[in-house]
């Protein structure tokens, strides 16, 4: 909605937005938020109006983006059923009926995280094999996940157990496996091109097969299983099953 009287500013209503967020998107500063009515002025004369939708998206980006990246720590630490969108929002510094701006509810934003995660197993994988061969990329790699290991597991199990009541946790989670193998899949087919890895074998089928010898022994370290001695099975396992042709 605009308004003009005269000379005035110009009003444009922006509809919700998270009141201490604050972003500078190149070297655009964006304006002051007025709580009261979520009303931000601009003088018109020096405003191109036609700029603003693409900085409203970015903008609107970059706060979703920092609700996902709260809301996967919380998730890692306090579980499933012990983060709340309450908590989140104290976090961050917003009210609770802002982050219903950008997601429905907690299971909406629990498959953002867990895209998120996925973002950030590609970033593992590629720099766990950046400028190494197959055993040494494979040793980070080992090394990396298992650090993380307590929490996903933890987090892992407890939607494991709530999806037996909880028909659209049931569905997030199984998509959150094809996407996670996907994503394994399509690091493998690189590594064929590039030669690091056999090209016999099918990508896929070793995509989960490695998922599931690297959880399966991650799983066995936390049941009490001697963390080199599980790293060392990985590495054997893995330069014997798709070592290069």
């Amino acid at each position: 909605m605009k308004l003009r009287t005269g000379s005035k500013p110009e009003l444009v209503v922006l509809g919700e937005l998270p009141k201490v967020i604050k972003l500078t998107i190149g070297n655009f500063i964006l304006p002051k938020v007025y709580h009261s009515a979520r009303e931000e002025f601009y003088p018109t004369r020096n405003l191109d109006v036609t700029f603003m939708p693409r900085i409203i998206q970015e903008y609107r980006g970059e706060v979703r983006k920092k609700i996902v990246e709260a809301a996967y720590s919380l998730f890692l630490h306090k579980g499933y059923h012990g983060t709340t969108m309450s908590a989140i929002a104290e976090i961050l510094g917003v009210t609770k009926p802002a982050l219903y701006q950008y997601f429905s509810g907690k299971e909406d934003l629990y498959a953002a995280v867990a895209e998120h995660s996925r973002e950030e197993l590609a970033i593992i994988l590629e720099r766990s094999f950046n400028k190494r061969d197959l055993r040494s990329g494979s040793e980070v790699l080992f090394d990396t996940l298992a650090q993380y290991a307590p929490q996903f597991h933890s987090m892992y199990s407890e939607m494991m157990m709530l999806a037996m009541h909880n028909e659209r946790i049931r569905t997030l989670l199984r998509k959150d496996r094809i996407e996670d193998i996907h994503v394994v899949e399509r690091f493998i087919a690189r590594q064929q091109e590039s030669g690091l890895v056999s090209g016999q074998i099918d990508p896929h089928v070793l995509a989960i097969a490695c998922d599931a010898l690297i959880n399966g022994l991650l799983i066995d370290i936390m049941a009490g299983m001697d963390k080199e001695e599980a790293k060392k099975i990985w590495i054997t396992a893995v330069t014997q099953l798709i070592r290069p042709d």
